[in-house]
């Protein structure tokens, strides 16, 4: 029975990651590109999150939702003075 929920979650996980757009996998691609620079800068080893990680992760998502949050605004807006602000309202420097 365990051996098939599991066959069943990895099925759902597959299908939802076919019906992603390809904005949101470049998005991701970017993403997983700096972060690997970022470790070969630094000459560290990944690790895994633990499970109080994940579920904060996934609360935090839930909470926010990818209509909410300020990154799909700076992607999808056109106008230029809008994505001026949203970067400056990151602090990139910290």
């Amino acid at each position: 029975m365990r051996t098939a929920v599991g066959v069943f979650l990895d099925l759902l996980t597959f299908f939802r990651l076919i019906l992603r757009t390809s904005q949101a996998v470049a998005a991701e691609n970017l993403f997983l590109r700096k972060q690997l620079a970022l470790y070969v800068e630094r000459q560290t080893k990944p690790h895994r999150a633990t499970d109080a990680v994940r579920f904060t992760l996934v609360l935090r998502k839930n909470w926010v939702g990818p209509s909410k949050s300020r990154r799909n605004e700076f992607v999808e807006s056109g106008d230029a003075s809008a994505n001026v602000q949203f970067l400056s309202c990151l602090d990139i420097n910290s």
